[in-house]
């Protein structure tokens, strides 16, 4: 589950550990992936029956530029529409900025963070 600091109903997270309760004698059935950003830690911290499924932890800190670069060129590679690039590298014309620039900006407006 992505972008798991939006869930804002401490009901849904009940309903993850219930979820995650589903086992058989020696393994767990279902296993849940939840992301999100540092929102989320905080939101959890006052679930402890919540707190106690989680197995396994990691905290993503902010990006310096160069991360954040290697970062959005990782995800142009990744993108198969040529539709897409095209979108973004006219969107970025428009700007009237060069790349460079545009990482730049796009570095400075999410914090840093991925």
């Amino acid at each position: 589950m992505e972008e798991g600091q939006l869930i804002e109903d401490a009901g849904i997270f009940e309903e993850i550990r219930l979820l995650l309760n589903v086992q058989t004698d020696d393994r767990f059935l279902v296993t849940v992936l939840l992301v999100g950003s540092s929102e989320l830690r905080a939101r959890l911290a006052g679930l402890d029956h919540v707190e106690q499924r989680i197995a396994v932890r990691c905290h993503v800190g902010p990006f310096d530029l160069a991360q954040t670069a290697a970062y959005i060129e990782l995800l142009f590679a990744r993108v198969r529409s040529c539709e897409l690039r095209y979108a973004v590298s006219h969107a970025a014309r428009r700007l009237r900025c060069g790349r460079a620039a545009a990482i730049e900006d796009a570095h400075r407006n999410v914090g840093a963070q991925p």
